[in-house]
């Protein structure tokens, strides 16, 4: 239930680092796809079980004694390490430039990515979420006017949030604008808004893992907005 709550109705299974495969299914993302090419013998952790990977949040684990998420203290504590950032980053944002206008307008698609799977953002993205710095001058200044939600043309998938992630694609949230940004981005960076109250949207984002949700937020590893947060340049879709 909680992996099926992580995607909007109609959409499908979430999977593996754009794969096709969920990654809850272990025999398929394991240690086993490593053999004969990086190592000679499939090791076990030290409860004499298979280790966990999960490639979607990025890590290699032992489940403890149990075998299970479900105790997590003594023998039984579940043991974590990360082969990717602990916490998602965003390292790419490409416009869709449905019109050929070189800029973002109404109607075209904006594509987040990061370095591993996501969680659809509780709230919409709107210009108050975003800064940007134009040729190193402006730094910090607050996007204007944008405002994206799922759009009609997301009819099947649609998503209240006003995101969707890109199908066998866990790794990028798609946005279609409905208010066009008061700036022209293409080529500027961008990064979350951090200042006062304005971080709420980067602050709903999380990896995808729901063995291991904070208790209190229900997310697991959020956007660290220090390390995790750098300037991206937006890019045109086909272009570098």
């Amino acid at each position: 239930a909680l992996i099926a709550n992580y995607y909007p109705a109609g959409a499908p299974e979430l999977t593996a680092g754009g794969s096709s495969t969920a990654w809850t299914n272990y025999h398929a993302n394991s240690l086993k796809s490593l053999l004969g090419k990086y190592l000679l013998n499939l090791p076990n952790d030290p409860f004499n079980m298979p280790y966990v990977v999960n490639s979607s949040a990025g890590y290699i684990a032992s489940l403890g004694a149990d075998n299970s998420t479900a105790g997590n203290h003594g023998q039984n504590k579940d043991i974590i390490m990360y082969y990717t950032n602990m916490v998602p980053v965003l390292i790419d944002i490409v416009v869709t430039d449905s019109d050929a206008s070189r800029t973002i307008t109404a109607g075209d698609f904006l594509d987040f990515k990061f370095n591993k799977d996501v969680t659809n953002p509780d709230v919409v993205l709107v210009a108050a979420h975003l800064m940007y710095t134009d040729d190193e001058q402006n730094v910090g200044s607050v996007v204007t006017q944008l405002i994206t939600d799922d759009g009609t043309v997301f009819t099947n998938t649609a998503s209240a949030n006003g995101a969707i992630r890109v199908r066998n694609d866990g790794r990028t949230l798609r946005f279609y604008v409905s208010v066009a940004p008061g700036e022209n981005l293409i080529g500027q960076k961008v990064k979350f808004n951090t200042a006062g109250g304005a971080n709420a949207f980067s602050d709903s984002i999380s990896d995808n893992n729901p063995y291991f949700l904070n208790s209190a937020t229900g997310k697991s590893k959020t956007i660290d907005l220090i390390n995790g947060n750098p300037y991206v340049k937006v890019r045109l879709a086909g272009t570098f």
